[in-house]
């Protein structure tokens, strides 16, 4: 009976140890190849699929299980997959992950009007997405916007710098554009390929273009508020040019509600501060902030003015001039500030000085200009003034 006693206690501690060393070792194991790999689960990519440089602001912001979700998402979406596995992580980071994956990926049209549903067994995990329509009709819009954009990229210069490709896409979209709720509003596709969005495919348009060109940039959320109109939701544009920030906005540099010409092009918001667009737009986080000024519209192009001269004369009428060749029909300058702009308006309109410009003009183009007559806006939040000339019947 003793020997049989001893016999057990030994094999007693032998098991023991065999349990000790199993834990120590698959604590390793564990941490070698990761839990999920043991339970069966999927070994979660880091790397993006289609990696084409880009900047995605709102990945930055994600921390690294919602990264590996956003990577997984995007790898596998274009195959309309009716479950992805993605980390062990909330509904409420799902949430997260799924409005970075919009707000960075303008092309994405697959869930653009969907969403979907986060389902988890355990340590298992799945994204569920809604589809807004067919894989066919997705892929088929897929290609007319990829193919739209293309035929707007075709037309730059490929000695343009990014400011110069900034402009020409401004523009383009500015005058292809009219803000519209139509089928796809929201949307790259509405604005591109079917004229008609709202603010946040104007948005998302530049976004795609400016990214497809080498531009850094991305969306920015906030709210703006026109005068005497109620605040609304909003979206704009963050755009780099010489590796600084700063405020592009499509939408109100359309002349929704003005009277103006088709092809009527504003720059008011184009390359602004923070404080300048704050007169404005609100609600919205930008760090580190925008406080440039040198790719700000006005200043690149020579047509802001800390002084009203024979100079700045000069200037307003060789550049009413180009406006009217380029049939674009207004031309905008920026002053310093309030009191120099109430002069300028003072000498050129009340004091007749703009009738001198308009005979020049005249003189050198063939449309039959109106030499008595012009139109004006004033943007004094902006210290801009707006020239509008007028035509004679033909």
């Amino acid at each position: 009976m003793g020997g049989r006693l001893i016999l057990r206690k030994l094999l007693a501690l032998l098991c023991a140890a065999l349990f000790a060393l199993m834990l120590v070792f698959g604590s390793l194991y564990i941490k070698d190849v990761g839990v999920s790999n043991i339970f069966g689960e999927t070994d979660f990519t880091r790397e993006f699929e289609d990696e084409d440089g880009r900047y995605r602001h709102y990945f930055e912001m994600l921390n690294g299980d919602e990264r590996a979700a956003y990577i997984q998402v995007l790898n596998e979406i274009d195959g309309h997959p009716k479950r992805i596995s993605v980390p062990l992580i909330n509904a409420k980071q799902m949430d997260k992950v799924f409005d970075a994956l919009l707000y960075d990926n303008p092309g994405l049209l697959c869930i653009e009007s969907g969403g979907g549903s986060l389902r988890t067994s355990g340590s298992r995990c799945w994204f569920e997405p809604s589809y807004g329509e067919s894989p066919e009709a997705c892929r088929e819009r897929g290609k007319k916007l990829s193919d739209a954009a293309s035929g707007i990229l075709a037309g730059m210069d490929p000695s343009w710098d990014d400011y110069e490709k900034e402009k020409y896409i401004h523009d383009t979209i500015v005058l292809g554009c009219r803000y519209h709720s139509g089928a796809y509003p929201h949307s790259a596709y509405g604005a591109i390929v079917e004229g008609e969005a709202t603010c946040a495919g104007y948005a998302k348009s530049a976004q795609l273009l400016l990214s497809l060109s080498g531009v850094k940039c991305c969306l920015m959320l906030g709210t703006a508020q026109a005068a005497g109109e109620e605040r609304l939701n909003h979206a704009w544009n963050i755009v780099w040019i010489g590796e600084k920030p700063y405020h592009l906005d499509l939408t109100w540099d359309d002349p929704v509600n003005e009277n103006a010409a088709e092809n009527y092009l504003r720059y008011v918001y184009f390359n602004i501060t923070d404080d300048e667009i704050s007169q404005t737009h609100d609600d919205f986080a930008f760090e580190p902030g925008c406080i440039y000024t040198e790719a700000n519209y006005y200043r690149r192009e020579g047509l802001f003015f800390s002084s009203y001269d024979g100079s700045a004369k000069d200037t307003i009428c060789g550049n009413l001039l180009k406006t009217v060749r380029e049939a674009r029909y207004q031309a905008e300058f920026r002053f310093a500030g309030g009191e120099l702009l109430n002069t300028a308006v003072n000498k050129l309109i009340e004091g007749g000085e703009v009738y001198d410009i308009l005979r020049y003009v005249g003189e050198n183009v063939s449309e039959p200009l109106n030499t008595r007559e012009i139109k004006y806006i004033i943007k004094d939040d902006y210290n801009i003034l707006c020239l509008i000339p007028a035509f004679e019947p033909n």
